[in-house]
C-alpha cells in the first residue's frame, strides 16, 4: 500500500463515521468538490487526492457541530475557531490523530493531523449590488485570512500570476502573522456568510477552493442521490452534472498530470 492509498484509507474511515452520524440524527449532507467528482467519475477517490469535503446547509451544519462534540471519540476529534486558536479555516474540520501528515508545499512544511472538511452551504443576497458587495467583503476577508497564516497555509511552488504572484511575492518578506488575527477574521466571514435576509434563489460555498464558482440555484441541493464511493454510498445533489460543468467543465475528461490538484502532503506517522 502506498503512502497515498493509506491517506485514502483513513479518510474513508472517517467518512463512514461521519455519515453514521450524520445518519443516527437524520441530517442530510452533500459531498462537494473533489470528492463528488471523484464519486461521479471514478467512483470513489480521484486516484490522486489526499482529501474529502462533505458540505451540509446551514441549519444543519451548526446542528452537526453540536453533536460532533458530543459523538466523536478517540482517534478522531472536532476542530473550528471556537474550540482551538490554532484553527485556520472557516470551516469546521474533523482530525484523526493517529495519522499525522506534513504539507511539503508551505514555508513552515507544516505538519498536521490527518482531516476531512466539512463545509456550510449558505444562501447568497439577491441583486446585483448587493451580491457584488457580499462577495467584495468575503473576498478581502478570506484573502486577509490567507495573509494571517500565510507559512502554514499558502501553496508557495504554485505558479501564481498577476497580483496573486505580488502578493505572495510580499507576504513571503513581511511577517503579517504579527499583524493580523487568524481567529478574530475567520470569526468576521462566519457573519458574512451566515448572515440571512428573506427570499435568497442561491446557495454555495465560497470558501471552498472554487471561490465563487460553487454558487448555484437554492434547488440544486434541494435533493439527493445516493452514488458509489469506494465501498459505501455517499449522498450527493441531485443536480450534479450541473455543479461539476460549472466547476470543472468537461469533467469527465481527465486533466493533464500538471494540473491535477494534490495538497502537498507526505505521510510523517
Amino acid at each position: 500500500m502506498t503512502d497515498l492509498e493509506y491517506i485514502q484509507d483513513r479518510e474513508l474511515l472517517m467518512l463512514k463515521e461521519v455519515i453514521r452520524i450524520c445518519d443516527k440524527y437524520e441530517i442530510e449532507y452533500f459531498a462537494l468538490g473533489g470528492t463528488l467528482l471523484g464519486a461521479v467519475r471514478h467512483g470513489g477517490f480521484i486516484p490522486w487526492d489526499d482529501d474529502l469535503d462533505i458540505g451540509l446547509k446551514r441549519e444543519s451544519y451548526n446542528r452537526l457541530t453540536e453533536i460532533l462534540n458530543v459523538e466523536l471519540n478517540e482517534p478522531y476529534s472536532l476542530h473550528y475557531y471556537e474550540n482551538d486558536k490554532n484553527h485556520i479555516y472557516p470551516y469546521i474540520r474533523i482530525e484523526d490523530s493517529r495519522t499525522i501528515l506534513r504539507r511539503e508545499n508551505t514555508t513552515n512544511k507544516t505538519e498536521q493531523a490527518l482531516w476531512l472538511d466539512v463545509f456550510p452551504l449558505d444562501t447568497v443576497p439577491n441583486g446585483n449590488i448587493r451580491y457584488n458587495w457580499w462577495k467584495l467583503k468575503l473576498t478581502v476577508l478570506r484573502g486577509l485570512r490567507n495573509l494571517s497564516c500565510f507559512k502554514k497555509l499558502v501553496n508557495i511552488n504554485k505558479a501564481y500570476t498577476g497580483i496573486r504572484k505580488f502578493i505572495v511575492i510580499i507576504a513571503q518578506n513581511i511577517n503579517f502573522e504579527k499583524i493580523l488575527n487568524t481567529q478574530y477574521l475567520l470569526k468576521k466571514i462566519d457573519r458574512v456568510l451566515s448572515k440571512k435576509s428573506n427570499g435568497e434563489v442561491l446557495i454555495g460555498n465560497p470558501m471552498g477552493g472554487h471561490w465563487f464558482k460553487e454558487i448555484f440555484p437554492k434547488e440544486y441541493y434541494d435533493n439527493t442521490v445516493l452514488l458509489k464511493f469506494e465501498d459505501l454510498e455517499i449522498k450527493c445533489p441531485a443536480h450534479y452534472q450541473q455543479i461539476l460543468t460549472k466547476m470543472y467543465g468537461d469533467y469527465e475528461k481527465l486533466p493533464e498530470v500538471s494540473k491535477r490538484n494534490w495538497h502537498g502532503t507526505t505521510l510523517v506517522d
